[in-house]
């Protein structure tokens, strides 16, 4: 059994939150379309279905570095960065496309910051113990 598992990214957000972010071209993240403004994003992941099972924690926006979608302007194509991240893509093992890395496909977590890290390795616990997989 082989598993493919995409970890940079989330979708399915539970509550918004509004943020700061600069919108940057879908197709070149080195040009700014537009400048800083406020904008309201599905980033804040409670999982009340779960009630803690597998971890108490929840993903802000903070935890993110970039979105594709602004509630505020929903017909706006565009990759918004929030306020003090950078796109980096040193963290990436992808084809360079669209400026300097991949299309964004929901949230992007380009790098893990140190409070999601654990979760996202409390995951790969879960995943590998319920499902058997082989390193190649």
């Amino acid at each position: 059994m082989y598993a493919d598992v995409v970890l940079n990214h989330k979708l399915g957000a539970d509550q918004e939150e509004k943020v700061e972010a600069t919108p940057y071209s879908p197709d070149d993240r080195n040009h700014a379309i537009g400048e800083m403004q406020k904008i309201k994003v599905w980033t804040h992941f409670t999982f009340p279905g779960r009630q803690g099972k597998y971890s108490d924690m929840e993903w802000h926006w903070w935890h993110f570095d970039a979105v594709d979608y602004n509630v505020y302007n929903e017909g706006e194509n565009a990759v918004y960065l929030f306020k003090d991240k950078h796109f980096n893509d040193d963290a990436l093992l992808v084809p360079f496309l669209c400026g300097f890395h991949s299309r964004s496909w929901g949230f992007s977590l380009i790098r893990y910051s140190s409070h999601a890290l654990p979760a996202r390795g409390a995951w790969d616990e879960w995943c590998l113990a319920l499902i058997p997989l082989e390193n190649s």
